[in-house]
């Protein structure tokens, strides 16, 4: 299974976050490899579930810690300074 087929890629794009709610986001630069905890992020939403029947949402800082997962996001990130991944 695809990591995309089970989270969302939130395209949503807001001018003033604040005013819409939005208070952090957690991006790869703020995952520590080997660290469960999420001891940094920006502001904006965070990553979640597309559907909770089919992946619970705790299980998320799991997936997105494992070796396979931070391989496949490099590998497929593009962009400088600061590359993203989809």
């Amino acid at each position: 299974m695809k990591f995309g087929d089970v989270v969302p890629l939130s395209k949503a794009r807001c001018a003033d976050p604040l005013a819409e709610g939005i208070e952090r986001y957690v991006g790869l630069e703020h995952l520590e490899p080997g660290d469960l905890r999420i001891r940094s992020w920006g502001n904006a939403a965070v990553m979640e579930a597309k559907d909770a029947q089919v992946l619970l949402p705790e299980l998320l800082p799991f997936i997105y810690q494992t070796d396979a997962f931070f391989d496949h996001t490099v590998g497929t990130s593009a962009g400088s300074p600061s590359p993203r991944t989809n």
